[in-house]
């Protein structure tokens, strides 16, 4: 029994070798025989499905979840603006990505979703340590990504809110309203 089983396991590897240097060009590189012990199939095959499968789905989902936007504006004469994309995620999330121009280089800009418009002291929306400070660059410019774990609400107000600081969060150098795209 033993011999029959390392015989076994030799066709098995023989035609999984065959198979990848061949590049699946011929039946026998898809599948060998193997008597009453079935079939090896062509792994490389199979690992291409699922992909393009789930490149399928993906292309579902993306069309179905919502979507939102942000123009942020300078307030209180301070020079700092930008755009924020959001996007529903499964699993009651919300992807934010926020960039940013004309800060002052060296600046770190905490900044949150909130609920309700700008200049109304709306809540943060989600966990507020999911919110990255962001480090103004030399070139003016930032970036910050987050995923929060709750999904906005179709028909309830958000906006995003950038503070002077950490230890400035009153101060608020920029806002903007998110609409749906």
């Amino acid at each position: 029994m033993k011999s029959w089983m390392t015989s076994l396991t030799l066709v098995a590897m023989a035609a999984l070798v065959t198979a990848c240097a061949s590049g699946g060009e011929s039946e026998t590189a898809q599948t060998t025989e193997m008597g009453s012990a079935g079939r090896v199939p062509d792994t490389s095959r199979m690992a291409a499905r699922p992909a393009a499968q789930d490149q399928e789905q993906m292309a579902v989902r993306d069309s179905i979840l919502p979507e939102w936007e942000s123009t942020i504006e300078p307030t209180q004469g301070y020079g700092v603006n930008g755009e924020a994309a959001l996007r529903a995620l499964p699993g009651n999330r919300t992807f934010v990505s926020v960039e940013l121009s004309d800060g002052n280089p060296g600046d770190q800009l905490p900044w949150h979703v909130h609920v309700g418009t700008c200049g109304s002291g709306g809540s943060v929306y989600g966990d507020p340590s999911a919110y990255p400070v962001m480090t103004v660059g030399a070139d003016g410019s930032a970036h910050a990504e987050a995923t929060i774990s709750k999904s906005l609400a179709a028909g309830d107000e958000y906006y995003i809110n950038i503070h002077k600081s950490p230890s400035e969060m009153q101060t608020i150098v920029a806002c903007g309203g998110v609409k749906s795209k």
